[in-house]
């Protein structure tokens, strides 16, 4: 987008985010160059729900991701702005499919298609009906279809939608709108369940509880970990003892990691072998530091004859330029 058109101009821009591989940081930067089968879900868990370290750390990818969407949208803003376009403008964020997060295990957890409609002047004073109503914006909870999507931006414009031989497409903003009464599944037409939404509220009291609101940048990597009080510990403060038998082997080499931050890749998830050696004590929970401070802790999984797995995720921020010490 470079400047402002004589004549009004439909712009369509199609980004594929957030989507598989879940590997993008809210920097946009790369986490992981290769998806490791070790970042999917234990094979031997038939009901994924009872591994609930898994469920949050699959969950925070996608997340991690989101937030990449979040600042694609402040930025295109931004620039809007910049040109004098934002005003004058139609700005209408969706996506061409909703999915279903079953990768942590429920499987009622539809994401339904996101749909942002910011009016032309809208809280300008220049927008018709009311001035404090349309600069607050408004919430609507009824489903719609994306299929009445052009209708209804064609009603924003004051302009009568094409001729169209499937007469169902209406305008979200006439009067009776009805619903969608059903959506394709498998290729099918089944019936759309409105009282999904409702079932849909613990989820979203779940992720709450696991991800926070996100006034704390930090609690999106740290969720999941099972000793949360170890967490921003120096190691100068614990009390550690050495076990000669178990040894760490990180995938990206170490304990010094580089970092810099002018590439298109940070190291912010951490994975590796815990060694056992012969170990046979009941084993383990994991703390990381970061040059001697805890940002993370993590369960093992199993990996090997006679090792174990662990990944977990540290903020970007914590990661200074140059080497970093990584230490489990």
């Amino acid at each position: 987008m470079t400047a402002p058109e004589p004549r009004p101009t439909l712009s369509f821009l199609h980004v594929v985010f957030p989507h598989m591989p879940y590997q993008y940081l809210p920097s946009g930067k790369l986490f992981r160059t290769q998806v490791s089968k070790y970042l999917s879900p234990l094979d031997s868990l038939k009901d994924r729900r009872s591994d609930q370290e898994t469920r949050v750390f699959l969950y925070k990818r996608y997340l991690l991701q989101a937030s990449l969407v979040d600042r694609m949208v402040g930025d295109f803003v931004a620039r809007l702005r910049e040109l004098d376009l934002y005003d004058r403008s139609i700005v209408i964020l969706t996506a061409d499919h909703g999915g279903r997060m079953a990768a942590i295990g429920y499987l009622d957890d539809i994401n339904f298609v996101p749909l942002l409609i910011k009016r032309s002047h809208q809280g300008s004073g220049k927008e018709q009906g009311s001035e404090t109503e349309q600069a607050r914006g408004e919430i609507d909870r009824q489903p719609v279809s994306t299929l009445d999507l052009l209708p209804s931006l064609l009603d924003l414009l004051g302009s009568e939608p094409p001729a169209s031989r499937d007469h169902r497409q209406r305008s979200f903003f006439s009067p009776g709108y009805q619903p969608p009464s059903q959506l394709y599944q498998n290729k099918k037409r089944v019936p759309f369940d409105l009282d999904l939404h409702t079932s849909k509220l613990d989820l979203v009291t779940w992720k709450l509880e696991q991800f926070g609101n996100g006034d704390d940048p930090r609690s999106l990597y740290r969720a999941g970990g099972p000793r949360p009080d170890l967490l921003d510990l120096h190691l100068q403060d614990l009390n550690i003892t050495d076990e000669p038998r178990l040894s760490v082997a990180l995938d990206l080499g170490g304990p010094t990691i580089s970092y810099d931050p002018a590439s298109n890749f940070a190291p912010a998830l951490i994975s590796g072998n815990l060694n056992l050696n012969g170990y046979d004590a009941p084993c383990c929970e994991l703390a990381l530091s970061v040059n001697g401070t805890v940002e993370a802790t993590m369960s093992t999984r199993p990996g090997g004859s006679d090792s174990l797995r662990f990944r977990c995720t540290i903020p970007e921020s914590t990661l200074r330029p140059g080497p970093n010490d990584i230490r489990v």
